[in-house]
């Protein structure tokens, strides 16, 4: 398993990313657009409704006679209606939906918060994971030279049990924390990933190659390698 720093190794490019990419921020951002649509919506049933009309008559008078009238107008009519006979409801329905888009933005800006605070704390967990591996192998050399010393000095007398024993139990103790800290980079890595939007299944089945030396993982801490 390589223990490698993320690639770009610059947490804004994550962080824009995610911002682009982040699966909730577009839930965010399609709920958003759904209550403006909702809105203009209610606005138009909140606006006066206004038609206009043109006509022309013509009229003929005087029965058969070649000196009957001709009549001839032209007619306009203006009018307007205001849904203002509807108990309220036109505006109370309006005034709502108007919440509900400040809402919507409230949530995506909190939303957009979240996501980049997220990403960088992510990305600085990888980049402490990373230095706290490299911290936990010199550890385990150190303590595998300690308990070789121990054990020398024990065959030839020097050393006791009980000092043998704690050498052991040393580097069993640097062994698992070298473990521990290799599991919190893969998680680490994965849920900064997962928040800038970019996880995919290939990284999962990267994952369980991780157990394949013939097959070692090499593009997971990518942003592109997907």
């Amino acid at each position: 398993l390589p223990i490698v720093n993320p690639d770009p190794r610059d947490e804004n490019e994550w962080t824009n990313v995610a911002l682009t990419s982040n699966p909730q921020l577009q839930s965010a951002r399609d709920a958003l657009r759904s209550a403006e649509s909702s809105l203009r919506a209610r606005l138009s049933g909140h606006l006066p409704t206004v038609s206009f009309r043109a006509g022309y008559n013509e009229s003929f008078s005087g029965g058969l006679s070649f000196y009957g009238n001709r009549t001839s107008g032209n007619t306009y009519s203006l009018s307007a209606s205001m849904p203002i006979f509807q108990g309220g409801v036109v505006h109370s329905r309006f005034t709502e939906q108007r919440h509900r888009v400040q809402e919507s933005k409230e949530r995506l800006r909190e939303r957009e918060l979240t996501t980049a605070r997220d990403t960088r704390n992510f990305f600085r967990a990888v980049m402490t994971d990373v230095a706290r591996v490299e911290a936990r192998v010199k550890a385990i050399k150190s303590r595998e030279s300690a308990l070789e010393a121990v054990r020398t000095g024990y065959e030839v007398g020097t050393r006791n049990i009980v000092e043998l024993l704690q050498a052991q139990q040393n580097l069993f103790s640097s062994q698992y924390d070298y473990a521990d800290s290799r599991y919190n980079y893969v998680l680490d890595l994965l849920r900064l990933k997962q928040t800038t939007g970019v996880l995919s299944e290939d990284d999962i089945l990267e994952i369980s190659s991780y157990t394949d030396t013939s097959n070692p993982v090499r593009k997971l801490t990518t942003l592109s390698g997907r």
